[in-house]
């Protein structure tokens, strides 16, 4: 457990975009559907508990901090990343207007 806490004190924050379905959400089946469908089409998005019913399903897309240190502005970098991220989701958004988004 030392060892494990020592290495990740040692390892750069990440910065991360994830939209999440709660459990008890009436539409989580299809939702996660869109889900799988929008990892498999977009690189670097990953999910988490998409097959456990008792869980928050998530798709995310995570970079290292460490990764921006070399951009010549990295405040811009990182927006851009955002920026970036949240624009892909914007177009999930869009394509399926059948849900509730909130």
């Amino acid at each position: 457990m030392t060892v494990e806490l020592i290495d990740r004190l040692n390892e750069y924050p990440l910065v991360s975009v994830l939209f999440q379905v709660n459990p008890r959400c009436p539409d989580r089946v299809d939702l996660i559907k869109i889900m799988r469908a929008f990892v498999d089409t977009n690189n670097g998005w990953e999910s988490q508990d998409l097959d456990d019913s008792t869980s928050w399903a998530m798709i995310y897309h995570e970079k290292s901090l460490l990764d921006f240190l070399s951009a010549g502005d990295q405040i811009d970098a990182i927006q851009d990343f955002f920026i970036l991220r949240l624009k892909e989701l914007y177009a999930l958004k869009q394509q399926h207007p059948e849900f509730a988004w909130k």
